[in-house]
Order: C-alpha cells, then structure tokens, then sequence
C-alpha cells in the first residue's frame, strides 16, 4: 500500500514535468504553460500526500496488532491407565525406567519453554493411586527448582470434566485404553476453551516441547483463525498426492487445489493439536462428531444386546479415524466441498442425525466432494486436506504406552 500510492504520484509528476519541458515552449501545444510550475507543485502534493496516507495507514495498522492483547494458552499433556494398580511408583507406568524418566521430564520441557503459560497435567483419579500422584508432583516439583522461570505445571483429573462426569460407562476400564485417551483429549481441549475461551495446545508426552514462538508461527496463527483446529503431522511421510496435477507434494510447501488449503496433509496425527474459539462451527463439530458420537459409540459396545445382536465392537483407534467426519463436515458447512450420505444425497443437518457417521461401526459409504475432485469415502486417501503443523514425535506403534510394556 505504501509503495503503490508513491508509485503512482510519481507516475503523475514525470508526465506533467514531461508535457511541461517537451510541450511548454510552444504554447498552441501547451496551453497551461504559464502555470506548468504550479501543476508540477499541485502533482508533488499528491505524490506526497498519497505516501503519507499510506504509511499512515500501515502505521495504524501496525499500532493496532500489537495493541491487540493475545489470547491466553494451556498446554496439556495427558497420562491415562488402563485400570488401577495401587503399587505403582508414579502416575506413568512403564517396566521401562527409561521411558517413565522421559515422560516425566516432558511437563517440566513444556514449562521451562512457555513461561507465560499453565502446564495442564491430565490423569484419571480412577486409576491412579492417591501414593503414587504425590510422588511424580514431588519428582517434578524437584525439576523445576533448576529452572525458577518455569511456568506452573497444575495436575488436573479428567474426572472433573463434565463430559466425563456425565458418561462415567464410556471411561471405565472395560472400554479401551487407547479410545479412552483420545477421547479424553477432545474433552479436555473443548471444555476448557467452551469455558475460557483460551486456545487450547495438547502433545502427547513424547512430543518434543516446543517455544511460544515456534507453536504459534504465521502459518499456525493463519489456520487457527480460518479452521480452528490445528492438527499435527510428522516430517515422515507427510505427503499428500494431488490427483488434479498428478504431483506429490510435502504439506508445509503448498496448498492443494482441491480445498486452497495451505500448509494441508491428507495426514494428521491426534498425537499434537492446537484449539481455539476462532471458529464455533469447528467446536460445534468436535462435540458431534467426536465427542458425542464416541460416547454413544462406547456406550453400544458395553450394551449385552448390540453385543450379541449387532456384534458391534469398540476399535481402539476408532476415535483417531473420526476426524475426518469432522472436517468433511466442517468444509461441507464452508462451501469448501460437498458432503454426501444416503446414496449420494448433500448432508443437511437439519435432516440427518448424525449417526449417519456410524453408530455400530464407522460408515464408509459417507463421501465429500470437493472442487475439481471425484466424489471419494471421507476415510479414503486423496479425499481430505486438514491443516496440520509439523512436530517432533515418534512413528505411532499402533499401541498405547503400557501396552507395550
């Protein structure tokens, strides 16, 4: 802006000084000649004038960015047992002692690197002994002495959350492990940001910490405010393949086509995600789709009947697949795409319930339609872009923490 209004000022004077010279000696050519002075002047004042207005502008734009306060954050992390061992030395159980003295030290990386922020500590009170919750408070009481700086690392019990509270079937012990967490994480990031309006950053406890500034760069910030929710994606394998141009490319080095996406993967990880208020159709979303559709999902699975009748059963990772009803849900309601169920029929809310994701098991006849795409099953490759940020974690084995131990 400011460039321009100079710019175009300049262009004006050189053809009035031009006319002025070239034309003003011979006045049948140039009948202004007496007053080419005071034109060249009058041009000069709005060369000027048109700079001034410019930079005035960026500079109250400028004024106003950094007079605008920024919205708090939390960053959570999260450590939940399958069920209840009285005798376990800390909240993290592991046979490995490297992996508890890893985890352990996640909280305290989180806070020395986001002073300015809380450092959330989410357990299960269930399956957590009261022996060994003060004993990892105290282990990491004593690491923080070295850093004064730190920011508070509060413990809090997913049992205090309403979805939780209310649901107490879908968070029990027979429901497993690895669904439990990824549910719980959701609850968690929605409640809070509900209820505060803060945004909302969950890492599992392998992710590697991450500053202020590295969580919240231009990118990040950018789909924060069109999407609401950010989730994560390694550098391993974070490709998308566009089927318009038949190129593949890395996520963090364009956008597709298909939905104008940048910085998009077709893949994601809920291992890392980022939550804000900036889009209330996207927490509305994530209740339905996720949290609500989950809690119903558990509940079916624990039922004797649909047990033996619908043979339903609860896959372990069936939350992690169902973001993409989410998002499909979310650009359908954009005008991003299409969103199709019941035999090729446009989604509308008002109609279809949103079982149609699938109760009993996750519906794969549910299909998007995006620009200059085919119409492809939501939980099909190549059919989804969701805005990530690239972390730090390990490849996902597939099991949750002391599965494997």
């Amino acid at each position: 802006m400011f460039k321009s209004g100079y710019r175009q000022g300049a262009i004006i004077v050189i053809a009035l000084l031009l006319c002025g010279n070239l034309l003003g000696s011979d006045r049948r050519y140039w009948p202004y000649y007496n007053n080419s002075k005071a034109w060249a002047k009058a041009a000069a004042a709005i060369v000027f004038g048109a700079g001034a207005h410019a930079l005035k502008t960026y500079s109250d734009k400028l004024d106003k960015e950094k007079k605008e306060p920024e919205t708090p954050y939390t960053i959570n992390l999260m450590w939940l047992n399958r069920d209840l061992k009285e005798d376990e030395p800390y909240i993290i159980r592991s046979t490995d002692k490297l992996t508890v003295e890893t985890y352990l030290s996640s909280p305290c990386f989180w806070a020395s690197k986001n002073s300015q922020s809380t450092v959330q500590f989410w357990y299960d009170s269930k399956f957590t002994s009261q022996d060994s919750l003060d004993r990892t408070k105290r282990k990491i009481e004593y690491r923080l002495r070295s850093c004064p700086t730190a920011a508070p690392i509060v413990f809090k019990d997913i049992r205090e959350l309403a979805h939780v509270k209310d649901n107490p079937e879908a968070f029990s012990s027979k429901v497993p492990v690895y669904f439990r967490a990824d549910l719980t994480r959701v609850i968690a990031g929605y409640e809070e940001v509900k209820n505060t309006k803060n945004i909302f950053v969950y890492a599992d406890l392998d992710v590697e910490a991450m500053s202020k500034e590295d969580l919240f760069d231009t990118m990040t910030k950018k789909q924060l405010k069109e999407y609401g929710m950010v989730m994560g994606a390694t550098a391993e394998g974070a490709f998308y393949f566009d089927f318009i141009t038949g190129n593949k490319q890395k996520f963090w080095t364009g956008f597709s086509p298909k939905l104008q996406i940048e910085g998009s993967s077709e893949r994601y990880e809920n291992s890392f995600y980022i939550l804000s208020s900036s889009q209330e159709m996207m927490l509305k979303f994530l209740k339905s789709t996720i949290i609500d559709l989950n809690v119903q999902r558990a509940s079916h699975s624990l039922n004797a009947w649909y047990r033996y009748f619908i043979k339903t059963s609860l896959e372990p990772q069936t939350v992690y697949f169902s973001y993409p009803a989410t998002y499909a849900y979310f650009y359908h309601m954009k005008k991003l795409g299409t969103l199709k169920v019941r035999g090729n029929v446009p989604y509308d809310e008002k109609i279809c319930p949103i079982s149609v994701f699938g109760i009993d098991s996750i519906n794969t006849n549910v299909t998007f339609e995006s620009p200059g795409a085919y119409s492809r099953g939501i939980y099909e490759r190549e059919t989804l872009l969701f805005p990530v940020k690239k972390v730090k974690v390990p490849r996902a084995s597939g099991k949750y923490y002391d599965d494997v131990n």
